[in-house]
């Protein structure tokens, strides 16, 4: 009896992960059937390559659909809705025609998820297989980009400040809305210099924007955002795939405020004690990325590929622990990505007080010293 419970014991680990991968498997394969490769970069491409001819047409959404019509259908508008600042980097991968950039960009962003996702991951070999970040790569997001440069950036923190700061600074140059409460979170854990690096970064991109593109750019982008707003609201298949808590109170006919005064407290809270209180990577992420999706007007489904490292980072010691991967992946075929963010921020939030109420934990809390003796090999990268 004692034999079959140490056998059972022994297995329950490698049969969480087996299932979890064929379950990722067969949901790839569906989105290979279904998804439209680079249908999100062919916007990114368009408006890399009207910034070198004509940037002020770049928030003109007929224009930057018109300039896709050869390759996806141009009666649905396909906007361009990053700032300017994204510009740096589309520009050059833009002079290539539409699949070379696409291709390069998407097998770049996968090799350095990879690489630095699998430094936190307790199941690398799986990192990759994960639905939404599948999904985030065929489409053509930056989404990976950006993750890998948060979690990369996290990893530094307790050790190298600055070039910490450097990549939170780029990161939200790219997608400012996933860095949202970044400053929060430095402010809390007292990453002065971090917290400085990154907005000096974030500066100089701007302004080498305003110097290669000039201001009106900026201008049309601030404009533009509400108007992106309302597509989303008035187009079914856009809105379904919306993760964010106002964006589904909205498509239901909720009162978006409403929703927020619940969320941004909670947002908040999150990231103050994930970076207050605790020192795991993988809650950092969640909380980071969590909060500001809770407090977002809109983001796609694709972005549930950000919280893909601090899943694969969960030790999967029997089925029982799949539950959690699992049901952040089957939202996003549901048409129901808000479950897998609250299902993560949830997540987060029970480490969060588990941590509080370790007496070690707290003591390091009032010492300032959030870094425990063990985690020096958990922050370091390669190189």
């Amino acid at each position: 009896m004692l034999l079959a419970r140490s056998l059972v014991t022994r297995l329950s680990a490698p049969i969480a992960i087996f299932a979890l991968a064929v379950l990722y498997m067969l949901l790839d394969a569906a989105l290979f059937r279904t998804v439209d490769f680079g249908c999100d970069w062919a916007p990114l491409w368009a408006a890399g390559r009207m910034a070198l001819s004509d940037p002020s047409r770049i928030y003109d959404f007929h224009a930057v659909t018109l300039m896709q019509q050869p390759l996806f259908d141009a009666t649905v508008l396909r906007p361009f809705v990053y700032p300017p600042t994204t510009l740096l980097l589309l520009v050059p991968l833009s002079v290539f025609p539409f699949f070379w950039s696409f291709a390069l960009f998407a097998l770049a962003s996968v090799a350095v998820f990879e690489r630095v996702s699998t430094r936190l991951s307790a199941q690398p070999a799986i990192v990759l297989l994960m639905p939404p970040v599948v999904l985030a790569a065929l489409v053509g997001q930056p989404t990976l980009v950006v993750a890998a440069l948060i979690l990369a950036a996290l990893m530094l923190l307790p050790r190298d400040e600055r070039t910490a700061g450097l990549l939170i600074g780029i990161a939200a140059a790219i997608k400012p809305p996933l860095l949202i409460l970044a400053p929060l979170g430095l402010c809390a854990g007292r990453h002065w210099r971090a917290l400085w690096v990154s907005a000096l970064v974030g500066s100089v991109m701007g302004l080498a924007s305003v110097a290669l593109f000039g201001i009106e750019p900026w201008k049309q982008w601030f404009a533009a955002l509400p108007e992106f707003q309302t597509l989303v609201a008035g187009f079914e298949p856009l809105a379904r795939k919306t993760v964010t808590p106002f964006a589904m109170a909205t498509r239901f006919g909720i009162s978006g405020p409403a929703v927020l005064a619940v969320t941004v407290p909670a947002a908040l809270l999150l990231v103050f004690f994930a970076f207050r209180r605790s020192s795991d990577t993988a809650v950092r992420l969640t909380a980071l990325v969590g909060g500001a999706l809770l407090i977002s007007p809109y983001a796609m489904d694709y972005e549930l590929a950000a919280f893909a490292p601090a899943v694969a980072a969960i030790r999967l010691r029997g089925v029982k622990d799949a539950a959690l991967p699992a049901i952040w992946t089957a939202s996003l075929f549901a048409s129901a990505s808000i479950v897998g963010l609250l299902t993560m921020c949830a997540w987060a939030a029970v480490r969060l007080v588990r941590a509080g109420a370790q007496p070690e934990t707290m003591e390091r809390c009032r010492s300032g010293s959030m870094l425990p003796p063990e985690s020096t090999a958990t922050v370091a990268l390669p190189g």
